[in-house]
């Protein structure tokens, strides 16, 4: 069983923030997914593009060396901030990886795959590998 669920494959049909982000916040909205009701966190630190009422956000560029690279669940470092939530990932290229809390075993979706998964049974980072062009959304939702 993989850490993540899949909902789609999103191709921008052009690399437009506004568009790109519109399409990918339709998407989980068509799919019954809510958008998390909680303390943003790091939404607008580095993101390009985002909404905090959707509590989405897009980065254009990989910050080498960040945070990110490390493994993670998010809010884990915002005091307050909801863990027990849903996180939809998608990158234009080199994927986030991803693996349960008590594996070493690491997943990657697919480029573009838009995948789901649960904060509280899995960690995940950039790929120490991931170019500096890289798109990335990331929107927090509540757990179905």
């Amino acid at each position: 069983m993989k850490p993540y669920r899949v909902l789609g494959i999103y191709h921008p049909p052009e690399w437009d923030l506004e568009r790109v982000g519109a399409d990918l916040v339709n998407l989980t909205r068509r799919l019954g997914l809510r958008p998390l009701r909680g303390i943003p966190h790091n939404l607008d630190d580095y993101c390009a593009w985002y909404d905090e009422d959707r509590m989405a956000g897009i980065r254009r560029r990989t910050a080498v060396g960040a945070q990110g690279e490390q493994w993670h669940y998010d809010g884990d470092t915002t005091p307050g901030a909801k863990i027990a939530q849903g996180v939809v990932l998608w990158a234009s290229n080199t994927p986030t990886e991803i693996r349960f809390r008590n594996s070493d075993t690491i997943w990657q979706p697919r480029d573009r795959e838009v995948v789901l998964i649960n904060n509280l049974e899995v960690l995940h980072r950039r790929p120490p590998s991931a170019p500096r062009v890289r798109w990335t959304f990331r929107q927090r939702v509540e757990l179905l």
